[in-house]
């Protein structure tokens, strides 16, 4: 760590020895970090804590020394990434399929912070009403997508974001008790579905499963949206919810899962 092109920025070199470190090791302490990344204690202590103060890092106190990891930060940047590598282009041909199966919009979601985002709808001839904006930021508590890709996201990422999203009452039927979007999370994810039971806007209904990456990784949802009435039968349910768990199947084993 002690020589440097004319171009490159020591501290920045640093900060992400540090970082490739950690994603590596899991945690470590700062004396760890300082030996393994061969820079001084005084300089990886103002690095560690900085980060950490911005979220990119997270102090562990249980064990005898203070450790870091990892931190929430970074998530917003795995989502992001995880929506540039030909998802929308792997996940169209799948939902293409879907919609002419069922006749109902299709639709990408992925988490944007704390709140989702569908980057990709696939229409139909059926008029849904109300479809959720494309690139538009949405409560996760209104979405099917967004409700499924957090019951899979880590127990602390799950915490975070119900923690600090705002949950707005859309309709009569919205979650907006924290406590209680957690239990249903938890339900979802045990099921491995979730369903908007016109959360979002009387009359609409959706239904979305979760997209793995090669890691096992939640990077994505897809769903299905359309008049409730077609959901009213149990028969209907049903086999719009099994296309929509293996329309999701099939994207998760083209990410590589």
């Amino acid at each position: 760590m002690d020589k440097y092109n004319d171009s490159q920025v020591p501290a920045v070199l640093k900060t992400f020895a540090i970082l490739e470190y950690l994603l590596e090791k899991n945690d470590a302490t700062i004396k760890e970090i300082s030996q393994h990344c061969n820079i001084s204690p005084a300089s990886t202590t103002r690095i560690v804590k900085t980060l950490t103060n911005l979220n990119y890092l997270k102090q562990n106190h249980d064990n005898t020394a203070a450790t870091y990891k990892i931190g929430l930060g970074f998530l917003k940047f795995y989502q992001k990434a995880q929506n540039s590598i030909d998802l929308q282009s792997i996940a169209g041909l799948e939902m293409k399929k879907l919609s002419r199966k069922i006749n109902q919009t299709s639709q990408l979601a992925i988490l944007d912070g704390y709140n989702v985002v569908y980057t990709l709808a696939i229409n139909t001839n059926v008029q849904v009403g109300v479809a959720a904006p494309i690139n538009s930021p949405l409560p996760i508590n209104v979405s099917a997508g967004g409700k499924v890709i957090c019951a899979f996201l880590p127990e602390e990422s799950k915490l975070d974001i119900v923690k600090n999203a705002d949950l707005p009452p859309y309709t009569e039927n919205t979650i907006i008790d924290k406590m209680e979007l957690l239990l249903h999370l938890a339900k979802i994810k045990k099921q491995g579905y979730a369903f908007d039971n016109e959360e979002y806007a009387q009359g609409i209904c959706c239904l979305a499963a979760p997209i793995f990456n090669h890691l096992g990784n939640i990077v994505a949802a897809v769903g299905v949206t359309g008049p409730s009435l077609f959901y009213s039968p149990k028969n209907n349910f049903d086999s719009i919810k099994d296309s929509v768990i293996e329309t999701a199947n099939n994207i998760s084993i083209k990410l590589g899962k």
